[in-house]
């Protein structure tokens, strides 16, 4: 990510949550990319897309890929993969597994 920043390109966290919940924490999510070693400076701006079904957030993250002409995004939850089809179909998506493993479409 910072390579990516660093040769001039944006670079967005763009994580989802329910409302009421810990992950629609600003601070929260901050701590939690400190733990996985990603700092503020890796990346342009943090989104938290929110909505009250899941099906939504993945709506609302795809609504953001639109507007924001996201050409690549790397997603770990294949249901928000949906949603970012639906409202942004020319951003190419990546699945990223917890073991790692890695599938993607268009």
């Amino acid at each position: 990510m910072r390579a990516l920043k660093t040769a001039g390109h944006e670079v967005f966290i763009l994580t989802g949550a329910l409302p009421h919940t810990v992950g629609g924490d600003p601070q929260w999510r901050l701590h939690q990319l400190q733990e996985l070693g990603v700092t503020q400076e890796d990346f342009t701006q943090m989104v938290i897309a929110m909505d009250t079904s899941f099906d939504g957030v993945g709506l609302k993250k795809g609504e953001f890929c639109a507007t924001q002409n996201v050409q690549l995004m790397v997603e770990d939850t294949p249901l928000f993969l949906e949603g970012i089809a639906k409202k942004s179909p020319h951003t190419v998506r990546v699945l990223v597994t917890n073991n790692l493993e890695v599938a993607h479409g268009r």
